[in-house]
């Protein structure tokens, strides 16, 4: 297995369900199904869908597809609303979570995500998790520093953080710096993270934002340079300036993956140390597509890179 099959190895969670894919449940089951056989579905990892749609993910499965084959489980990451949420949302959450656990064999919920709206919802949120699960947390955009540092301190096992990387409105990307920021702070605080939306791409460049015919465009981060700038950040101690430069890079004659090694520029990444920040680290990222990201590697002549048995 080479250096890039282990960073690209299980990092794609499919999100077909949300913006600007915008899929119905069936359409994104039978997707799942397909990539989980696609050639390379070692980079294909968890399928995200609300909690509140598990039961009709149920029956849509069993709509959807008529022969199971010799296929395992699937992972699930559910979506829940906040702790402080209204009807007691949150409970009936993970309550659905638990009841779909008891009854499906198709599919397990193993991970679930939510929002802190406020720093101050990290504790009663950590204390009303079931410890059984995963759980990637988004931290609040103000003060995320302290955020960090208190969902560090939770001492909750499982517990990680997640960063949102874009969105249908330019807006709603932030700019290097704060990326570069969450991925030191996460590293320094021994924090594992996930990120979510507008990752589509391997490296930065302007891209429609939506697959309407009159889209805005924008820049969008790469999930190369990101993943990248995670094991830099937590195996070599780098800071914010050169993490930063390494998010902004879009020239790929920067980037070479050979067998053992990755190189940016000058520096070196040994294969064991990208396989640790992987497992332990830097998670994975949610996307409404699992065939762009995988057309654009084929693009740049790395996917055969990621491919290649050594």
């Amino acid at each position: 297995m080479t250096a890039m099959r282990q960073l690209l190895q299980n990092i794609v969670d499919y999100a077909g369900l949300f913006p600007p894919a915008g899929l119905s449940l069936p359409a994104v089951v039978e997707n799942y199904r397909a990539y989980t056989t696609h050639e390379n579905s070692w980079m294909l990892s968890r399928l995200i869908v609300p909690a509140t749609k598990l039961e009709t993910l149920t029956q849509v499965y069993g709509e959807t597809i008529q022969d199971r084959g010799n296929a395992g489980k699937w992972l699930i990451s559910a979506l829940i609303p906040p702790v402080d949420a209204a009807e007691s949302a949150f409970s009936k959450a993970l309550d659905a979570i638990q009841q779909f656990n008891q009854t499906s064999d198709f599919a397990s919920v193993d991970t679930i995500e939510g929002k802190l709206p406020r720093a101050e919802l990290i504790q009663p949120t950590c204390e009303q998790l079931p410890d059984s699960l995963f759980a990637f947390l988004e931290i609040p955009h103000q003060d995320p520093n302290h955020s960090i540092a208190q969902l560090a301190a939770r001492g909750r096992e499982r517990t990680f953080a997640k960063i949102r990387t874009g969105g249908v409105t330019a807006n709603l990307i932030p700019d290097a710096e704060r990326v570069a920021n969450f991925i030191v702070q996460c590293a320094a605080s021994d924090l594992g993270f996930k990120a979510t939306a507008g990752l589509h791409h391997p490296l930065p460049a302007e891209f429609a934002l939506t697959y309407e015919p009159d889209s805005p465009r924008a820049v969008m981060h790469g999930f190369i340079n990101v993943f990248l700038a995670a094991c830099f950040a937590k195996q070599k101690n780098w800071s914010l300036e050169p993490i930063t430069a390494l998010l902004e890079c879009r020239d790929p004659s920067e980037f070479v993956f050979n067998d053992h090694q990755i190189k940016f520029r000058d520096n070196t990444l040994a294969m064991p140390e990208v396989t640790k920040v992987r497992q332990e680290f830097a998670i994975s990222f949610g996307s409404c597509s699992f065939v762009e990201p995988i057309d654009d590697l084929a693009n740049l002549d790395w996917l055969a890179a990621a491919a290649k048995t050594v």
